[in-house]
């Protein structure tokens, strides 16, 4: 019988704070986006909108 020694678990961070950052900012100015496209929207000033 051989014996063979377990080989170590080697894990990979695919998913870094830099990108999970970017990500939920986008998740959350997309929202921003769509709950203030109505007009006369509460969101639209902060979101940057003009009011002419």
């Amino acid at each position: 019988m051989t014996s063979t020694a377990p080989q170590a678990i080697r894990t990979i961070k695919t998913w870094d704070w830099g990108v999970r950052l970017f990500h939920w900012l986008l998740v959350a100015s997309i929202a921003v986006t769509f709950l203030s496209s109505e007009e006369g929207s509460a969101l639209s000033p902060p979101a940057g909108s003009r009011r002419s």
